[in-house]
């Protein structure tokens, strides 16, 4: 009889855990759907934060590429100009697209601005202005941002050319560049009753339109080649005189050196420098070597002859 209330509990044991069974499984069910929906939530969320990140990854590398491009088109254009001399930029504005290479235009969505003004520094009344040019280049273009939106652009670069603090021209005879030489192949001839003095002997080697913005001293430096034609009454001791003029674009005698006295037969080549002092400011200048003999007697001429001006700027020191 115990033995069969046992078997008994047992079975009614078993069919509790068989009907309790379905809902355990349902409970389970429902749990692990839950953990799903979360799992999608957060995964969607990390998908939209993934796509927002790629669309402004794009947007900024195509904004950088677009600014390089701008940055390269001003660059350029501020080279062109800075590679010009100071007298070779003219003030004024010019604009245009992109960039021409070989006959190709490249870029051509950037617009490009170039402005050059003459401008000067230290204006005061004890003191000259110093001129410089101011280059401005802008390069404009437009754009867009992570919706869509027009935007535009536009760059800036400045930068100067200073008015140059050391000058230099020269010519030479015999002209190998097409420049414009007066050469006296005859010789003035001079003696104590000759009427010719210095200022009506014409130029061996001149220089034209020498003109400065700032006060200037300059440095004469020339050297004459003469050959001899004719020998004949010509002694070891006569002596030919080269002397430098400066004249105004009036036709005034600014400068006039003491003359430098070279023996014609031993020293048939002549060196000399000269200083000059005091040069205005915008006035035009004619620098001029001219020579003579101090004998009436043979004949020479030039065979070779240089004339280079070095010019320094001097300012007044200031107040």
């Amino acid at each position: 009889m115990r033995s069969r209330t046992k078997s008994v509990g047992r079975r009614l044991s078993i069919r509790r855990r068989i009907k309790t069974f379905p809902m355990n499984v349902q409970a389970r069910k429902s749990i692990s759907l839950l953990e799903v929906l979360i799992f999608a939530a957060i995964f969607s969320l990390f998908l939209i934060t993934l796509v927002k990140i790629l669309l402004g990854a794009r947007f900024y590398q195509r904004e950088a590429e677009n600014r390089s491009i701008a940055v390269g088109v001003a660059s350029t254009k501020m080279e062109e100009e800075l590679a010009q001399s100071y007298s070779g930029l003219v003030p004024g504005t010019k604009s245009g697209k992109g960039i021409a290479v070989g006959g190709a235009l490249y870029n051509d969505f950037v617009d490009w601005q170039v402005n050059v003004t003459q401008k000067y520094e230290g204006e005061l009344p004890q003191r000259i202005p110093i001129p410089y040019k101011q280059i401005e280049v802008t390069s404009s273009y437009e754009d867009e941002d992570s919706r869509g939106r027009k935007l535009g652009r536009t760059l800036r670069l400045l930068n100067f050319i200073p008015y140059p603090y050391i000058h230099m021209s020269g010519i030479r005879y015999p002209s190998r560049t097409g420049e414009t030489v007066q050469p006296s192949n005859t010789i003035v001839p001079f003696g104590g009753t000759e009427p010719f003095t210095w200022p009506d002997l014409p130029p061996l080697l001149r220089i034209e339109n020498i003109k400065f913005e700032t006060p200037q001293n300059i440095l004469v430096f020339y050297n004459l080649s003469l050959e001899i034609d004719n020998f004949t009454g010509l002694a070891d001791d006569d002596l030919i005189s080269s002397a430098v003029f400066v004249t105004d674009e009036f036709g005034n005698a600014v400068h006039y050196n003491p003359q430098a006295n070279t023996p014609i037969m031993t020293q048939p080549i002549i060196n000399n420098v000269v200083a000059i002092s005091g040069l205005q400011p915008n006035r035009t200048y004619t620098v001029d070597v001219r020579w003579k003999k101090d004998k009436d007697a043979g004949s020479i001429h030039l065979r070779e002859g240089n004339l280079i001006l070095f010019a320094v700027e001097t300012l007044p020191p200031s107040p």
